[in-house]
């Protein structure tokens, strides 16, 4: 074998390593949800295709999906579409025994239980195999969009108070400590006070700053 035929079979073995450590399986994500985000990259879906698959790694992985369903409206014969805010979903891939996951819901048979459900959606990931679900399940964080970004937003306040705390130069920067702690009690406490839409004006406001 030549130099340059090894340097070659090198790279082809390295770049299938270092493929198959980023996307370590599928996800199967139903009709009902539209995929807004994957691990930060904006979803493409395919219209004539019922079901989303996608690529997920081994690691943590972050989806913003947005539950939508089509129901009857038997009240004026029409059709009325039920849905939530958009949702972050977090889980952990932590081994590849199975190749294919699937995001799994409860079995919501009308727009009334629909509606409830659009209010706080609970997903789980479980895996899917020949086309059966199976029992074993991976652990998932269901959280609001809006909370999730005022969480960063807390965080990254935080992390200011704690550069600040590192250089306490004087009494004053001591002082202005003290009242950054106070402020950030107090926007917590208000936010669990707000609605939803304040909240998520709130989030918006912090993220053009």
């Amino acid at each position: 074998m030549t130099p340059w035929s090894f340097n070659l079979l090198a790279c082809l073995f390295f770049c299938f390593i270092n493929v198959n450590d980023v996307v370590a399986a599928q996800l199967v994500v139903p009709d009902v949800y539209k995929l807004i985000k994957v691990n930060g990259e904006k979803a493409s879906s395919d219209f004539f295709s019922r079901n989303t698959v996608v690529d997920i790694k081994r690691g943590e992985n972050i989806l913003i999906v947005q539950y939508s369903e089509l129901f009857e409206n038997y009240d004026d014969d029409d059709h009325v579409t039920i849905k939530s805010a958009p949702q972050v979903i977090l889980f952990t891939l932590k081994e590849t025994v199975h190749q294919k996951y699937i995001m799994v819901t409860p079995v919501i048979s009308d727009s009334f239980n629909a509606r409830e459900f659009a209010q706080s959606p609970t997903i789980e990931i479980k895996s899917f195999n020949e086309n059966s679900v199976q029992q074993d399940a991976i652990f998932v964080l269901n959280q609001s969009l809006t909370e999730f970004e005022a969480g960063l937003a807390f965080k990254k306040i935080a992390e200011h108070q704690k550069q600040l705390a590192k250089t306490p130069e004087n009494n004053k920067q001591s002082s202005d400590i003290k009242k950054s702690d106070d402020a950030l009690n107090k926007l917590k406490f208000w936010w669990h006070k707000a609605n939803k839409e304040q909240q998520k004006r709130f989030v918006e406001s912090i993220q053009q700053k």
